[in-house]
C-alpha cells in the first residue's frame, strides 16, 4: 500500500469521525468562513469526501471552486455532494499546485497538515503564499496538543489511537503532530486575523491573511 493512502477508508470515513467526534469536526472547520469575502476564487486541498462543500457554496458563495484530493475514491464522493456551480476536481498530489501556475483568493486547508511528514510540512507552510493572491487568506483546520497537563494526557492519548488506526487502514506516513501555529507563524509570511477551538480545544481552526 502506498503512503497516505485513504481510498480503503473513505465510505466510512465521515462515520468513523462522527463516532469519535460527533459533529465537531464538520463545526471547526467554517467557524471563520463569516470573516472571509464572498465570490472569490476558492481552493480545497485534502478536501476528503466534501462534506464542507455545502457549508462552502452558503457561506463564501464562490465564483470558483477547485477541489484537490490525493484519494480517488474520496473524489469520487465529493463529486456526489451537491453543488450549484462547477467544481473542478484534482486527484493527485497536493505537490502538484506548485507546478501550475493557478492562484486563489482563498486556500483551505482542514486536517490536511496532519498528514504531512516534517520536513514537507516546512516546505508546504513555506510555500503555499505562493499559491494565494494578494491579500489571499487561508483557512487552516486541524489537530492540536493543549498544554494543560489533564487536557495534553487526553490528546496525546486519542492522536495515539488515531495514528495507529490510519497506520494500519492508510500507510500514514506522519505520526508527529506539532504546533502548527507556531510552525506558521514561524514563517513570518502570514497574518493570523483568528482562532477558534473545540472538542475540549484538540481541534483548531484558523484564519490567516496573506503578508
Amino acid at each position: 500500500m502506498r503512503k497516505n493512502q485513504f481510498d480503503y477508508i473513505a465510505k466510512i470515513y465521515d462515520k468513523l469521525a462522527y463516532l469519535v467526534f460527533g459533529n465537531k469536526i464538520t463545526y471547526i472547520q467554517q467557524r471563520t468562513f463569516y470573516r472571509l469575502p464572498k465570490e472569490k476564487k476558492v481552493l480545497i486541498i485534502g478536501g476528503g469526501t466534501g462534506k464542507i462543500i455545502p457549508y462552502i457554496e452558503e457561506q463564501l458563495q464562490p465564483n470558483s471552486l477547485t477541489f484537490l484530493d490525493y484519494s480517488s475514491t474520496m473524489i469520487q464522493l465529493a463529486q456526489q455532494v451537491p453543488y450549484k456551480g462547477d467544481i473542478h476536481y484534482i486527484n493527485d498530489s497536493y505537490t502538484s499546485l506548485f507546478k501550475q501556475k493557478e492562484t486563489y483568493d482563498i486556500i483551505i486547508t482542514n486536517f490536511f497538515l496532519d498528514v504531512l511528514p516534517s520536513k514537507a510540512l516546512d516546505t508546504f507552510v513555506n510555500d503555499v503564499n505562493k499559491l494565494l493572491n494578494d491579500n489571499g487568506y487561508w483557512v487552516v483546520s486541524d489537530f492540536r496538543i493543549d498544554p494543560h497537563p489533564r487536557k495534553k494526557l487526553l490528546h496525546t492519548s486519542l492522536h495515539q489511537l488515531m495514528v495507529l488506526f490510519f497506520k494500519i487502514t492508510a500507510n500514514l506516513e506522519n505520526t508527529q503532530l506539532p504546533n502548527y501555529i507556531q510552525v506558521i507563524d514561524a514563517t513570518k509570511k502570514y497574518k493570523k486575523r483568528a482562532i477558534k477551538y473545540a472538542y475540549f480545544d484538540m481541534m483548531f481552526t484558523a484564519l490567516y491573511s496573506k503578508l
